[in-house]
């Protein structure tokens, strides 16, 4: 993935620079794929704390990506 040098704008977010440098690969692709969405004024809030809810949600949808083990 060849976008994290430039994460917030690509991704329009208005703090997206805000975004920790290591991180801002694995935001992008999840960003892109519709995983993880910033709040409704444009911006992602990196340093913001997330409520019950808003963690629920980023746990299912990423839930979808983790292998099933089935027990055999």
């Amino acid at each position: 993935w060849g976008g994290g040098a430039k994460c917030g704008g690509a991704l329009g977010y208005s703090d997206g620079s805000a975004i920790p440098a290591g991180a801002r690969d694995r935001f992008a692709i999840v960003s892109a794929v519709g995983r993880l969405q910033g709040g409704t004024d444009g911006r992602f809030d990196p340093d913001g704390t997330l409520t019950r809810e808003q963690c629920v949600a980023v746990v299912l949808r990423l839930s979808q990506y983790i292998p099933v083990l089935s027990a055999q």
